[in-house]
């Protein structure tokens, strides 16, 4: 986020349907680290695209409605995760628009979870992979305490990884 923020206008958010636990975690984080920064958070794509599933297809169909507009095109978007941003992509390129920080016109895109896919966009994702290896541990060592029925302070438990950021041509 902080790599998006230090060019041009804050990000906007280009969250999915209300699905699942990762993606509001990511929009909470998102907007209180804007607000952080004294900036407005913008928040897009919460509510279902009729007909459109929640994935690559929401994050054409919602950057499609920006772009076509005119909208949007010269602004730095993070993405829910990864198969959003392919969406995104896919909305820039059907528009003209050529995302990434060495391409003409500013817009750029980035991502989360590290999809095995990113690297062979049109152009190569930017993204903030997860910590496999040490969300894997974290889940093993869980599980074992559980099997040893050691006490824990609840039955629920959020432990957050670093992720790492690979910066590619898209942002």
């Amino acid at each position: 986020l902080d790599y998006l923020c230090r060019v041009g206008e804050p990000p906007v958010f280009l969250a999915m349907p209300r699905v699942n636990f990762n993606a509001l975690e990511r929009e909470r984080a998102y907007i209180a680290r804007m607000k952080e920064r004294g900036h407005t958070p913008v928040v897009l794509g919460v509510d279902q695209v009729e007909g459109e599933g929640v994935y690559e297809c929401h994050g054409l169909a919602v950057m499609d409605s920006y772009f076509s507009r005119g909208e949007l095109v010269d602004r730095s978007i993070l993405c829910v995760n990864d198969r959003v941003a392919i969406g995104a992509l896919r909305a820039a390129a059907q528009h003209g628009l050529e995302p990434g920080a060495q391409r003409r016109g500013g817009l750029r895109i980035a991502g989360h979870d590290g999809y095995p896919l990113c690297p062979f966009t049109t152009p190569p994702l930017t993204t903030v992979a997860q910590n496999v290896d040490g969300i894997g541990h974290g889940a093993v060592a869980r599980l074992a305490k559980k099997i040893r029925a050691e006490k824990t302070t609840g039955d629920e438990v959020i432990q957050l990884f670093n992720g790492e950021m690979f910066i590619r041509q898209s942002a």
